[in-house]
């Protein structure tokens, strides 16, 4: 008995917060810490949008940043921002997207 293999004949579109690097890739990868993207069918990290000044994002394969909340803040970063710090002691914002206490 042999068994028919289902052939597909058709690629899929990666979805937003996803990417597929090279040709051939049998699956989407999540965009990293940092980066978010709206864009379908996305073929490279640096098409997507880094998180900058006042913003973050600290998990993978998201479609928007997050607002440093007060008493955070997210000063100005390479590449896209993965966390918000933390007011010094001596140091406050009250502000969301701050990006200095």
């Amino acid at each position: 008995e042999s068994a028919a293999l289902e052939a597909s004949t058709s690629c899929f579109t990666c979805s937003e917060g996803k990417y597929s690097p090279s040709l051939g890739t049998p699956q989407c990868l999540d965009l990293p810490k940092g980066y978010v993207s709206h864009q379908v069918g996305l073929a490279n990290v640096s098409n997507a949008t880094p998180c900058n000044t006042g913003y973050f994002q600290n998990e993978t394969g998201q479609t928007d940043c997050k607002a440093a909340e007060p008493g955070f803040f997210v000063a100005q970063t390479q590449g896209g921002a993965r966390k918000a710090r933390r007011c010094p002691a001596g140091f406050f914002t009250d502000l969301n997207a701050s990006t200095a206490c």
